[in-house]
């Protein structure tokens, strides 16, 4: 699963293609292509080596993206 970014650091090849077939479902080619880049973004984010896990900062960042997140996946739905 995908659901939980510290405890799944790596996202692999297959579960980005699981995000890519969801969205294929629900949405045309173009929007698919830019909520990938999106996605991607965030996982470049979060993976990124600068950020302190344990941070207060880091946490209410990761508090505010997730916020994002859900909002995403309520306008997709």
């Amino acid at each position: 699963m995908i659901n939980d970014i510290h405890d799944d650091t790596v996202i692999t090849n297959r579960k980005k293609e699981l995000v890519r077939t969801f969205l294929s479902r629900q949405l045309n080619n173009e929007l698919v292509t830019r909520y990938m880049g999106i996605f991607k973004e965030y996982l470049d984010m979060y993976n990124s080596e600068n950020i302190k896990r344990d941070s207060i900062k880091d946490r209410k960042r990761i508090s505010l993206n997730a916020v994002k997140i859900l909002g995403i996946c309520e306008k997709i739905k």
